[in-house]
């Protein structure tokens, strides 16, 4: 996510990593990603802690947090994630939004949830 949506998957993460503390978890900017695994050429995220080399992207659980449901960089990431793990859900203000079309389709290919979209209910 971007905005207020990174700043709320940042304090989900930290959160989660308090609870379950044997787990890897990152809150990253979907821009960061799409920057290092989205192109052919891995672009550094300058000034981070971070490369293509330090994540382990064979079959994660990915989680996207987007309001809106529909910035390109939420949307980009989810499709390129859609490649590499089965496990790929939103978090977002409704179940219609671009983001959650996406995963509904990703979600006829994979039955193992019954729904990869959870709704703040917040409207956009």
């Amino acid at each position: 996510g971007c905005e207020v949506s990174l700043w709320v998957a940042e304090q989900f993460a930290s959160d989660l990593q308090k609870s379950f503390p044997l787990l890897c978890i990152r809150a990253v900017s979907s821009n960061k990603l799409l920057g290092m695994f989205g192109q052919e050429i891995e672009l550094p995220a300058t000034g981070f802690q971070m490369s293509g080399e330090l994540y382990d992207l064979h079959n994660p659980i990915c989680i996207i947090v987007s309001h809106s449901g529909g910035t390109f960089s939420p949307l980009a990431l989810s499709s390129l994630f859609q490649g590499v793990t089965k496990h790929v859900f939103a978090i977002t203000s409704d179940w219609d939004t671009p983001i959650g079309k996406q995963l509904k389709q990703f979600q006829k290919r994979n039955e193992l949830f019954s729904s990869y979209i959870f709704s703040t209910g917040c409207g956009t």
